[in-house]
């Protein structure tokens, strides 16, 4: 299973819905734009040419906001926006149960202050899940899929078209 996902601190959802439509009503990056933030990242594989980009936006709980990509794939470029443009937090989790991979980065204000990655490494999926609750996140971990068929509810869907 793969798993990408942003947990943004704000009660705003109405600007992170404006700044994820101004992102995907926008031509795609062309390949390298993406910026470095220490977890590898398939945004140009996977979402680059995506004529058809939805992401999920999920409901305020406790101060926090959830934003999950249809590809399974972190914008990275869209979070630091969300980061500086609302002056907040930003964690941006990836799981890669099949690999065993995993990380975390955490942004404050537009600028990656925190960023680790590991390779078959299960303290890290400790520490995803430490980070989570130390925070106050209550919203679930969970797959674009999930959100998408209303299995998880509270959740909206936003298209660049």
């Amino acid at each position: 299973m793969i798993i990408e996902q942003a947990f943004v601190k704000t009660d705003n959802l109405l600007n992170i819905e404006e700044i994820i439509l101004s992102r995907l009503i926008n031509p795609p990056d062309p390949p390298g734009q993406q910026p470095e933030v220490g977890l590898p990242n398939s945004y140009d594989v996977s979402l680059a040419g995506d004529e058809k980009r939805k992401v999920a936006v999920s409901e305020v709980v406790n101060g926090w906001v959830s934003i999950i990509e249809s590809k399974e794939v972190n914008d990275y470029k869209m979070l630091l926006n969300i980061s500086k443009s609302l002056t907040t937090e930003v964690y941006a989790i990836m799981l890669y149960d099949t690999t065993g991979s995993y990380g975390f980065c955490l942004m404050i204000n537009g600028k990656v202050v925190e960023s680790r990655f590991s390779e078959e490494d299960d303290e890290m999926l400790e520490q995803i899940h430490y980070l989570i609750n130390t925070k106050d996140i209550s919203l679930p971990i969970c797959k674009f899929s999930h959100v998408a068929s209303r299995q998880i509810a509270g959740w909206k869907l936003l298209r660049n078209k």
